[in-house]
């Protein structure tokens, strides 16, 4: 029975749940600041703004223009196309998103049936989609499906490559290693593991290489044009890696390794962890490797927010796969899981949407860009739906108690002391 079909529906329609929400609660900031920055360059022109995104949300662009530049910037104009052509509803943010999310399970089928078989390819795609860290969090996060897509297409010119050394495979890598640097920084999450499994490749490793320098070094280059300066490319480094607030907590190590696994069991089920024990192969060993990166490189964003395990989504699509083929009947407790952990998350982020019904209310009372003082209230909401620049201050008034469930939810979290399992 091809049982994996039931979990590529199953995921596909998960992954619709929620899709035209408000951006309320939850990890719903990047989802406003990506709408505002798609907004601006409509509102100001791509040319004025030379295709830099900025989340400023007065009337009039200042001078300088404060641009955001902690990322390269290819997601924030591929971003802002939907909305030319389906208007401003809250759905149209995804759609960019939604087809780099399609693309990599296309491209995790494709590198399955080449390093192993069809079936492992079939089996790995319906996972990947059918996992609730691709069905939930695909929707809140701005950088890692576009990252992961281009990286893989590296990945799989590479394993191309190696068994068949065309030059058309050599330029592919290089084209997408290009793009991937013009998308993010995880570009550089593959010269580590090409590094380690691959480095008799020396040309494909080379050629990754000249990429990745051109493509970074454009975006530094314009960051020190535009800026005079890396001090807020500093900023962003720093606090995001190594910081006090993990590496003060007794254990630290063993803390983040413990709600790694948790966030595993959670975010790709607990038959997940049955893949860590599976024979590895050179090609597994690359994507275990490549999935760490985020936990070696940013151990504090990591262990802050359970979306910086999304680069384990192959990993763990493959290691299952090759359980799962053998075991196929527990796709009905994977699909299971994965609708159980999207209500919940679900449910917790619907909790919050009082704040943008307060959000329309404070607009009513307000005149168009006037700026807004906050507390204890996303800002953001106000700054993308109603261009109201905010300034927020602090208080240390208490959350009201949920559900038991919930309580269950904040006794496990506050144990281990994180923000957000």
């Amino acid at each position: 029975m091809k049982y994996y079909k039931y979990l590529l529906i199953a995921g596909l329609v998960l992954a619709l749940w929620g899709i035209n929400d408000p951006y309320a609660g939850g990890y719903n900031a990047n989802n406003n600041y990506l709408t505002l920055a798609a907004k601006n360059y409509l509102r100001f022109g791509f040319t004025n703004l030379k295709l830099i995104p900025t989340y400023y949300a007065g009337e009039h662009l200042p001078t300088p223009i404060p641009y955001y530049l902690h990322h390269p910037i290819l997601i924030f104009p591929l971003t802002a196309l939907p909305f030319i052509i389906f208007g401003f509803h809250n759905w149209v943010v995804h759609v960019t998103n939604f087809l780099f999310t399609l693309g990599d399970i296309f491209l995790i089928y494709l590198i399955g049936k080449l390093v192993w078989n069809k079936r492992v390819g079939l089996w790995a795609a319906g996972l990947a989609t059918i996992f609730p860290m691709t069905t939930f969090f695909w929707k809140y996060i701005i950088f890692e499906q576009g990252s992961l897509f281009f990286n893989l297409c590296v990945f799989y010119y590479v394993i191309k490559y190696s068994k068949n050394q065309k030059l058309s495979y050599v330029l592919a890598i290089f084209f997408f290693t290009l793009f991937s640097g013009f998308f993010d920084w995880g570009v550089l999450y593959l010269f580590v593991p090409l590094l380690f499994f691959y480095k008799k490749m020396t040309k494909p490793i080379l050629v990754y290489l000249t990429g990745t320098v051109l493509s970074l070094g454009v975006f530094i280059g314009c960051v020190y044009l535009l800026q005079g300066g890396f001090g807020e490319l500093r900023q962003a480094i720093g606090v995001h890696g190594y910081t006090a607030t993990l590496m003060d907590l007794p254990f630290w190590p063993l803390r983040l390794l413990l709600i790694t696994l948790l966030r595993f069991a959670i975010y790709f089920s607990p038959l997940s962890l049955l893949g860590f024990f599976s024979k590895k192969t050179p090609v597994l060993w690359f994507f275990f490797l490549y999935g760490c990166m985020n936990i070696f490189v940013l151990p504090t964003v990591t262990w802050e927010n359970a979306y910086f395990l999304f680069y384990f989504i192959p990993f763990l699509a493959f290691t299952g796969a090759l359980w799962i083929e053998k075991h196929p009947h527990w796709f009905i407790f994977i699909i299971a899981w994965s609708i159980a952990v999207n209500y919940f998350k679900l449910e917790q982020i619907k909790k919050q949407f009082w704040q943008y019904d307060r959000a329309v209310e404070i607009n009513k009372q307000l005149v168009p860009y006037e700026p807004v003082v906050v507390e204890n209230f996303s800002g953001d909401i106000l700054e993308q739906y109603f261009f109201h620049p905010t300034i927020p201050i602090t208080s240390d008034v208490a959350t009201p108690s949920g559900t038991a469930v919930v309580q269950w939810y904040r006794i496990v979290r506050d144990f281990f002391n994180v923000g957000q399992l």
